[in-house]
Parts: C-alpha cells; sequence; structure tokens
C-alpha cells in the first residue's frame, strides 16, 4: 500500500478553526463563556438584550463550524482536511441539537 503525502495547505486550518469555535462556546466558573469576553472586546454583543436573551455566541460558534467543515470539504487532499471535516459534522449536530433544545425550552 502506497503511503500518501499530504501537503500543509488551507484544509489544514479546518480543525484548528473547529477548536477555536469550542473555545468560543467553552464556558468556566460562574457561567462565563469566552467567546462572550471574546465578542465584548471587539465590540459585538453576545447577547440581544444585555445579558438575556438571545445568545448570539452560540450562532458565531456555528458559523465557524460551518466554515470548518467548508474549509475541509473544499480542501480535502489537505493534511487534517478531512478530520477536520468529519469532526465539523459532529459538532454541527451537537449545536443543531442545542439550539432546537434551546429553542423549545
Amino acid at each position: 500500500m502506497d503511503k500518501v503525502e499530504r501537503k500543509v495547505g488551507l484544509g489544514t486550518f479546518s480543525p484548528l478553526i473547529l477548536i477555536l469555535s469550542i473555545i468560543l462556546s467553552f464556558s468556566f466558573g460562574n457561567n462565563i463563556v469566552i467567546g462572550d469576553l471574546i465578542l465584548d472586546s471587539i465590540g459585538l454583543k453576545a447577547w440581544s438584550d444585555g445579558h438575556t436573551g438571545i445568545h448570539y455566541t452560540l450562532f458565531y460558534t456555528l458559523l465557524m463550524v460551518v466554515l470548518a467543515y467548508y474549509v475541509g470539504d473544499k480542501y480535502e487532499e489537505h493534511l487534517w482536511a478531512r478530520a477536520g471535516k468529519n469532526s465539523s459534522i459532529f459538532i454541527l449536530a451537537l449545536l443543531t441539537l442545542v439550539i432546537i433544545l434551546g429553542l423549545v425550552y
């Protein structure tokens, strides 16, 4: 069996984008979400009504997961791109479930 050498390229960023999106949605301590702090520091709103309402950070995270999937799919021949794409599918399913359950609650 021939070993295929994969090149580093744009697809290599797919898992990195995915990891960054997971970090954005990670909370610690008193339910402080890291993404909220980052969004506030760059001037974007994390919540629709101050600290209540619709939590925009979840949607920013969802957008980044979709971006990670797209990059992994488009540049699948690059190193780690397939892992980023497949992991994005899993995280996308989980986030979609969280959004649906969150809207129902």
